[in-house]
């Protein structure tokens, strides 16, 4: 699970044009506790929501997933 989220994170900074959701996938690289974790991941995916693609939609399952 952890994998997947730090992937949904790096995939955020490198290709979301959203500067809020990359602030929170910096931070959500550090977190490795599964509760905060999920909480981090509600805020990324409340901020991607506009952002589009086959990047998007398999970072959003990832996301959704933890």
């Amino acid at each position: 699970m952890m994998n997947k989220f730090h992937d949904a994170c790096t995939a955020v900074i490198e290709y979301c044009p959203n500067g809020y959701a990359k602030a929170y996938a910096k931070a959500g690289l550090s977190m490795t506790d599964p509760h905060e974790c999920h909480v981090q991941a509600l805020y990324i995916l409340n901020n991607i929501r506009h952002w589009r693609g086959a990047i998007a939609k398999a970072t959003r399952a990832n996301l959704k997933g933890v």
